[in-house]
């Protein structure tokens, strides 16, 4: 819990300044027939019916082979409040299967973030985030255990349109909470890549 008013604040300090901007710069994206944002859909930032807030979904899967087997899956939900803002909430879902040592060591862990993303340009976002773990892990006599953590990111990503509602977005988030001796991450960066669709 002591990670969460640090994100709120942070959250708090990129949703402000957003409320406050003019709609000059997304009157200058539809006129030019570009997407505000591939977060969410491209055809929502053009024609006379561009209104906002709106919805949008998506999410990014992984994948690790090799003596440490990884599968995480991270759909997500999210509103775009403006044509540069957005924010959301993603679930997590982990599993790890390690074959290095006589018995296969399997753990599954749980989770969510709240998300806030703001668009520099329509390619480049800056992100923020408050994310918390269920995570599992073995004890030194191979017994399993279970613990919480929270953690405070941030970061920069691009994202591109697909084409229609869709978009691909890639985004390198810095973990603040990574040096707490608590942590189930061994590296401080969380690389992501996903696809989203607007509605």
């Amino acid at each position: 819990m002591k990670y969460v008013l640090p994100a709120v604040v942070l959250f708090l300090t990129f949703a402000v300044p957003v409320f406050a901007q003019s709609k000059v710069w997304g009157t200058a994206a539809t006129s030019s027939g570009s997407s505000t944002s591939s977060v969410s859909t491209a055809s929502s930032t053009t024609g006379a019916g561009n209104s906002f807030p709106h919805m949008f979904l998506g999410g990014g899967l992984g994948l690790n082979f090799g003596d440490v087997r990884y599968f995480d899956v991270q759909p997500m939900i999210g509103v775009k409040l403006t044509p540069q803002f957005s924010t959301g909430v993603s679930l997590l879902y982990r599993y790890r299967k390690d074959t290095r040592y006589a018995q296969d060591l399997k753990t599954e862990d749980y989770g969510g973030t709240l998300f806030g993303r703001y668009h520099v340009i329509p390619a480049v976002f800056l992100q923020a985030e408050y994310e918390y773990l269920n995570y599992e892990y073995y004890r030194f006599n191979l017994s399993k255990s279970r613990d919480d953590f929270s953690s405070f990111l941030a970061g920069a990503g691009v994202s591109q349109p697909l084409g229609g509602n869709s978009s691909l977005y890639a985004s390198a988030l810095y973990n603040f909470s990574y040096n707490n001796p608590d942590s189930p991450y061994d590296s401080p960066w969380v690389y992501r890549v996903g696809v989203s669709f607007g509605f």
